[in-house]
């Protein structure tokens, strides 16, 4: 996982792109799946699966919670540089 954090860190350094933390680019994504703000979703256990082009992870708002997927883009270098939103269906309690 760390190694992973590196690379996508040296690359955003190498093409320019702000630093921001993986929780928050995925509370992004997640914010019109969701239907809150992304600074109201709080995005815990994420995983990053390079040969299944996706990335897994679950997103907590007022409450409900979430399991989420996150299409990668490759073409583009990682999660983090893509435009495809996350796809959320709420867990049931």
């Amino acid at each position: 996982m760390s190694n992973l954090i590196a690379l996508i860190l040296a690359i955003m350094a190498l093409t320019g792109c702000s630093v921001l933390p993986p929780e928050k680019i995925l509370a992004d994504f997640s914010s019109s799946a969701i239907g809150c703000p992304s600074s109201e979703i709080t995005v815990s256990s994420w995983e990053y699966h390079r040969n299944a082009l996706v990335t897994e992870y679950f997103a907590e708002c007022h409450g409900k919670k979430f399991v989420c997927n996150k299409a990668n883009d490759y073409s583009l270098g990682n999660f983090a540089h893509t435009y495809n939103p996350a796809t959320c269906k709420e867990m049931l309690k």
